[in-house]
């Protein structure tokens, strides 16, 4: 069973591999309450989602 913390900083640091279709949605939406870093073999995909925050 997961434990949540009772703090309302519980921000994570969460690495999404691949920003394909579903890679991408999930960064996205991760991106709103943690830190998410985004790695693909293609840089240009990576930029646009650091441009998008």
């Amino acid at each position: 069973m997961i434990e949540k913390s009772k703090s309302k900083n519980n921000k994570r640091k969460i690495t999404v591999v691949g920003t394909g279709y579903v890679g991408w949605s999930n960064a996205m939406l991760l991106a709103q309450n943690h830190q998410v870093e985004a790695i693909d073999i293609v840089p240009e995909k990576v930029e646009l989602l650091s441009n998008k925050s």
